[in-house]
């Protein structure tokens, strides 16, 4: 039986598998201790004990729902104990904690679920009514709404979330004191933890507005917000508020918090000048246009001094993008190199760029593979948005397909279109920068399909 490492993701994601792994009554009990440390946790000790009793421990098998997360990679879900007798799989829908209980068990390839081997695939509709209104939600969920899963972990959010539109919470926008709230509804990206001394309550997180009432509201649809859980004197939850971004400046630089962070100080106000600049035509001003680069490349270098690789990639764009007139290609490759050689995926696939086209470096195409192989790995195994693993498992696709700094690998190639296609399409909605990637991730895909 092979094991789920051996295989393309896309062979089985999305797909209720039965693997070799089985749950112990520890990691179940840990479970339910740390659902129980939470302040809000509804769990009585009553049930905490019969969720610890409801799993078959002597089961060789169990039932999982794969997904991909954008934070932690490839999840196993375990929804439920499997006995396999002479070939023949019997699913012990009974035990399923999700459905008596509400507990999602989730197992990170980072934490080598995808060491188990694979049993069997099943076939979807043939499962349980509440096993498949499970697995229709999480497919959902990883699918249409991947920036939300950051915040799913807690589940505090859940009261406010819209039943039709799962990763929509209903918040309150309060701008100033003696003016009325308004109610937005958000989509929440990701934990703000780095914001967590500018804001009276925790937990919060940064959300997008999805909409607005009609009229008379401070935030447009787009705009970023930083949302939170009110609480009364008791500390019960109220409701959602939502605060507008405040936009971050040079004024706001401290050397010493900036020391602490990691450069992650003068990494965000570097990003906002770059972003001010992108946003700024050169029809419309170039002087400030360019003054806005200036400043994101101060900051920029700032935190690269400080050793933050998000810094370095992000100065080799600026380089490479001519953003402060004419561009330098050698430059640029001496800042992705920097930080593709600290682990940076993105920096990894743009310094192999450079390497196998030999812009600002002598042309090198295995050394592109080389390059092109770690931001693939680096990217699967870390906390990377989909365009980071699409864009380099794309690359690498190409090189596999016409034997570029490797040997040739027509089916290797083709699993790794597929996985491009899969990463670009969740963010070319939003990024739509990304079309012309995910135009040649569906060619090759086809391409080679009947290869």
């Amino acid at each position: 039986m092979p094991k789920l490492s051996d295989l393309s993701f896309r062979e089985y994601v999305g797909r209720p598998l039965v693997v070799s792994h089985t749950l112990t009554r520890e990691t179940i009990a840990g479970l339910v201790e740390h659902l129980q440390a939470d302040p809000s946790s509804q769990l009585t000790p009553g049930e905490a004990a019969r969720v610890v009793d409801r799993w078959d421990y002597e089961a060789e098998a169990s039932l999982a729902w794969p997904r991909v997360d954008h934070d932690e990679g490839i999840l196993l879900t375990f929804l439920c104990p499997c006995r396999v007798t002479a070939g023949e799989i019997t699913v012990e829908s009974d035990y399923d904690l999700y459905s008596t209980h509400g507990l999602a068990i989730n197992l990170p390839a980072a934490a080598h679920a995808l060491d188990c081997e694979l049993i069997a695939v099943l076939d979807w509709d043939e499962l349980p009514e509440h096993l498949k209104d499970q697995t229709r939600w999480m497919a959902e969920m990883s699918e249409d709404a991947p920036g939300v899963l950051a915040a799913r972990e807690d589940e505090r959010l859940d009261p406010w979330r819209e039943a039709n539109y799962p990763d929509v919470v209903q918040t309150l926008l309060f701008t100033q004191p003696g003016i009325e709230p308004a109610p937005l509804w958000v989509r929440v990206e990701r934990p703000a933890t780095e914001l967590g001394d500018q804001l009276d309550q925790q937990p919060h997180w940064v959300a997008t507005v999805a909409q607005t009432p009609d009229g008379g509201c401070a935030a447009q649809e787009g705009d970023e917000v930083l949302v939170g859980i009110a609480c009364n004197e008791a500390g019960a939850p109220l409701g959602l508020y939502a605060l507008l971004q405040q936009e971050i400046s040079a004024d706001d630089y401290d050397p010493e918090y900036d020391r602490a962070e990691g450069g992650d100080l003068s990494l965000s106000i570097g990003s906002r000048y770059y972003r001010e600049g992108m946003d700024t035509s050169d029809e419309e001003d170039h002087d400030h246009r360019i003054e806005c680069f200036r400043l994101a490349e101060h900051f920029y270098q700032l935190s690269a001094d400080l050793g933050n690789a998000q810094a370095m990639c992000n100065l080799g764009y600026i380089y490479a993008f001519g953003r402060l007139g004419a561009d330098d290609q050698a430059l640029a490759a001496t800042c992705y190199k920097r930080a593709a050689d600290l682990g940076h995926a993105e920096a990894a696939y743009k310094y192999a760029d450079q390497l196998r086209y030999g812009r600002g470096v002598e042309r090198d195409t295995e050394q592109a593979y080389f390059y092109y192989e770690m931001a693939y790995q680096r990217a699967q195994g870390e906390s990377e948005h989909p365009a980071t693993w699409g864009s380099a498992a794309l690359r690498l696709a190409d090189c596999c397909e016409h034997g570029v700094g490797c040997r040739e690998d027509i089916d290797r190639a083709r699993d790794l279109y597929l996985e491009a296609e899969s990463g670009l399409q969740q963010v070319v909605q939003e990024e739509p920068w990304y079309g012309k990637q995910l135009a040649r991730a569906r060619e090759g895909a086809a391409r080679l399909a009947a290869q």
